[in-house]
């Protein structure tokens, strides 16, 4: 299986996550068997998205980094990212990898998420029909 990392975007004017997300998801029409990252960032936050992880046979949306300027944290901001995310994602899991905050992984614990195995004990996953949408302002960056 080939592996492709997306890096298009090298503006001054960057895009919103939102506007490279959707163009991400337009190249996993191209080659759906092809595994692919997607590293975006703009507006105070850093995202490395996949449509793979570890232990998971079938493709699925991976959040491996999740970065917040200190001002965006304690907003409500990555639960309305999650909102986004599940709703604009085509595959049916959404796993977030390496959760060493711990605020995070009891948040992922407490909202459903469960280990992908007991090799990555701080790897989750949910079906994303099974997490709830979360009562905050639409993701807008």
């Amino acid at each position: 299986m080939k592996f492709i990392e997306f890096k298009e975007w090298q503006l001054v004017d960057q895009p919103s996550l939102r506007h490279q997300f959707e163009k991400w998801l337009e190249l996993q029409n191209d080659e759906p068997e092809v595994w692919k990252s997607c590293d975006i960032q703009a507006a105070g936050i850093e995202l490395l998205l996949r449509n793979h992880s570890n232990d998971i046979h079938q493709s699925c949306l991976t959040i491996a980094t999740v970065r917040f300027n200190e001002e965006l944290q304690n907003k409500g901001i990555f639960k309305s990212l999650l909102n986004y995310l599940v709703q604009n994602s085509p595959w049916e899991i959404i796993a977030i990898e390496d959760v060493n905050n711990p605020i995070l992984l009891n948040f992922c614990k407490k909202n459903g998420f469960k280990k992908i195995s007991p090799m990555y004990s701080t790897s989750l996953c949910i079906n994303k029909r099974n997490l709830k949408r979360f009562p905050v302002a639409e993701f807008s960056f």
